[in-house]
Parts: structure tokens; C-alpha cells; sequence
């Protein structure tokens, strides 16, 4: 099988890119001289930017990992496959956190968006499982991808802005 098959090539491919991404977004910092939304509504951009980011990262992550090809019953390649939806989910969330803040100038914090996608991440899984399991929502993949990059979206604007608030 040609290296770009290999599933386990793919995801260290897509983890390096998912990385590199967010490289290029950690060290711009910009201040523009027009006025800075707070509180509620510098939340509401950033959640917001991290529900869009999480939505696209999942899917993407998940398209990718070409988890439909699995076999019901292969355990491993759906992990993996979702593994990869969920770090697509992160670097999704993290970035679409930040770059809504950035554009509407609320002044994201960078690092708490990030530690605000992992929390989202367990946060995410947690909702859909208490869902699905608990309360015995029957949640298509849709569905289940929409409420967990809603939960991540909300948690990562909650790092950001927590980051934001010690940074100043």
C-alpha cells in the first residue's frame, strides 16, 4: 500500500499541518485603534468563531480520517478516525476562537483559547455522551457534531476569555 493510504501517515500528516496552522496564528498580535468589545460580547464573537472553527475542524478531521471506510467492527480505525476528528475539532475551535476575536478586536488569548479547546474537547465528548447514553437521545452525526462543537465553541471562548482577563 502507497504511504499516502497508510492511515497512521495521514494522521501524523494532518496533526503536523493542524499544528503549523496554529503556529502561524499564536504569535500575530494585533491592536487596532477601534473600539474593543468586553464581557458578554467579546464571549458571544469568540464562542461563536469556536462553534464555526469546531464545526469545520470536526468535519474536515473526520472526512480526512475517511472513517466511513472503516469496518463496524474495526475498534481501531474508528478511534483513530475520530482522533483525528477531534484534534481537528481543537485546532478548529482554538483558531476560529481566535480569529473572530482578532477581527472584532475582543483581544482572545491565544493560549487560554487553546487550553479552552482541550477542556472543550473532553467537555464535547462528555455532552454527547450524557445525550446519547444517558438520556437516550437517538443524535445522527450531524447532530452530534453540532453539539459538540457548540460545547467546545462555548468552553474555548471560556479559555480565551479567562486568558484574556489574567493577561490584562
Amino acid at each position: 500500500m502507497p504511504a499516502y493510504h497508510d492511515p497512521m501517515m495521514r494522521q501524523h500528516s494532518i496533526v503536523l499541518l493542524l499544528l503549523v496552522g496554529l503556529a502561524v496564528v499564536a504569535p500575530a498580535d494585533t491592536h487596532a485603534q477601534r473600539s474593543t468589545p468586553s464581557g458578554a460580547s467579546a464571549f458571544a464573537i469568540e464562542a461563536a468563531g469556536g462553534t464555526v472553527g469546531s464545526i469545520v475542524g470536526v468535519t474536515l478531521g473526520i472526512a480526512i480520517a475517511q472513517i466511513d471506510d472503516c469496518d463496524s467492527e474495526d475498534l481501531a480505525c474508528l478511534l483513530a478516525g475520530l482522533s483525528v476528528g477531534g484534534a481537528g475539532g481543537v485546532v478548529g475551535a482554538t483558531l476560529g476562537t481566535v480569529l473572530a476575536g482578532r477581527q472584532f478586536n475582543t483581544r482572545p488569548s491565544t493560549a487560554g483559547a487553546i487550553v479552552g479547546s482541550l477542556a472543550g474537547l473532553a467537555a464535547g465528548v462528555g455532552v454527547v455522551h450524557l445525550l446519547t447514553e444517558e438520556a437516550s437521545m437517538r443524535l445522527e452525526r450531524v447532530g452530534s457534531v453540532l453539539v459538540f462543537s457548540v460545547t467546545q465553541g462555548l468552553v474555548t471562548a471560556i479559555g480565551s476569555r479567562i486568558g484574556a482577563s489574567i493577561r490584562d
